[in-house]
């Protein structure tokens, strides 16, 4: 019966909160409760990926076009998580659909795993976002720090999953093994920690943007093309959104 309850009320949440989610009334809603300076860092992320678009001669290639709507799905995926916004899911699974195309066509395999978590931890993301909001009768979810015990579970984690991709990624070919492995263990402690609202996720994501930063940028010494531009000029910009999130989540802990 307890198993049976706990389902039911998982369920119930999704409904509830895929009800914000997919809703355009919803969607109005949040994306108009930013803040002016929120509105403007969104501009610069939309921008930045359009303008880089348009100059490598993106928007005349399948890839590039496909780059184009990964960066636009991201950067308002970004700033909606920024204020703890539930909507912030469609974006999300939109984005992780797209970019596991891109990662294919690059033959990164960490980028590819890290991808296929993102869009399965999205629908959980909702179930316990919603739940937040619920229990706290509140527009957005709360910033909670992490006990020490769960931080040292997680580091402990990370380096298993990263010498065991390490191996993967070998095995398959892959490219730039080293860094492009660190992508999975990072990102499901990242998107862990995002789910059940702690702080602490904007720590990990700095770094795992500043690793695609690097990673984007050697990719773009390989292969030349518009759609690693436009994946480069959006690393560097998420990377800056990541910067603002830990300034708003660590002041609302605050």
């Amino acid at each position: 019966m307890k198993k049976t309850h706990w389902f039911q009320e998982q369920l119930h949440y999704l409904k509830e909160g895929s009800k914000t989610v997919f809703s355009f009334k919803g969607n109005v809603k949040e994306l108009g409760a930013l803040t002016t300076k929120e509105y403007g860092l969104l501009a610069m992320m939309l921008l930045a990926t359009i303008i880089s678009s348009v100059l490598s001669g993106g928007l005349t290639t399948t890839m590039g076009i496909i780059t184009l709507i990964c960066s636009i799905a991201t950067a308002l995926n970004l700033i909606l998580i920024d204020r703890g916004f539930i909507t912030n899911y469609i974006w999300g699974i939109l984005a992780s659909v797209v970019w596991l195309i891109i990662a294919f066509e690059n033959r990164l395999f960490g980028d590819i795993a890290s991808q296929l978590y993102y869009f399965v931890m999205q629908f959980i993301g909702i179930i316990e976002w919603q739940k937040s909001k619920s229990q706290r009768q509140s527009d957005f979810v709360e910033s909670k720090a992490i006990s020490k015990t769960l931080a040292a579970v997680m580091i402990v984690v990370t380096i298993a999953v990263y010498l065991f991709i390490v191996y993967t990624s070998y095995q398959l070919g892959g490219n730039q093994v080293w860094l492009d492995a660190a992508l999975l263990p990072l990102a499901l402690v990242a998107q862990l920690l995002m789910t059940y609202g702690y702080k602490s996720q904007w720590i990990v994501w700095i770094v795992i943007n500043a690793l695609n930063v690097v990673i984007w940028s050697i990719q773009l010494t390989q292969t030349d093309s518009s759609s690693t531009v436009s994946m480069l000029v959006l690393q560097v910009v998420m990377l800056i959104n990541s910067l603002y999130g830990a300034y708003v989540w660590y002041k609302q802990a605050q």
